[in-house]
């Protein structure tokens, strides 16, 4: 009996020392591996800012030009029809959105989701418009029908709640 006390007095001390050890190591261990995690995260923030500022700008240069006012002029030509305008409109916003889709991975989904909606609310409102003319009317009868249907509107144009949205977006992240 008295020899298990005399090897518990040196084994217990020792295996508190062991234990007092492991746990000083372990947190020192933790420490610097979340120091190294925020080392990393803020280099990747210094990478990363620049690349989503520039999705930013390339969405918001996105729903400028799909706004009509700038999408009509440039894709109207003199002696088109409202079928021939009607398609250059669609093709011209469907050819913006896949060029810029691959920016979605640096936009919130929230905001993503709002770009697609005013992109698919612009394709709608053309086509709205466009079957309510004669295929082989003149396009000015399209341009106008457009343009009267935006001033009659009380509402902010999709484009425009969904630019507002990605200003806000990008407000939070400064």
């Amino acid at each position: 009996m008295e020899t298990l006390i005399e090897i518990l007095k040196y084994i217990l001390p020792a295996l508190l020392v062991v234990i007092t050890a492991n746990f000083i190591i372990k947190s020192l261990v933790k420490r610097e591996l979340d120091l190294k995690k925020l080392e990393l995260r803020s280099g990747l923030n210094k990478d990363l800012i620049p690349l989503r500022l520039q999705a930013f700008e390339r969405m918001s240069l996105f729903l400028e030009r799909i706004q009509f006012n700038n999408l009509i002029p440039r894709v109207r030509k003199p002696g088109m029809t409202n079928n021939d305008l009607h398609h250059l409109l669609n093709s011209s916003i469907r050819q913006e959105w896949e060029h810029n889709l691959s920016q979605q991975i640096y936009i919130s989904n929230k905001t993503w989701e709002q770009l697609q909606m005013a992109k698919d609310a612009t394709l709608q409102l053309v086509n709205k418009l466009a079957a309510a003319l004669p295929d082989d009317a003149p396009a000015e009868q399209l341009i106008k029908a457009i343009f009267d249907f935006i001033l009659q509107s009380e509402q902010i144009l999709p484009a425009q709640q969904a630019l507002n949205i990605l200003k806000a977006e990008v407000r939070e992240i400064f």
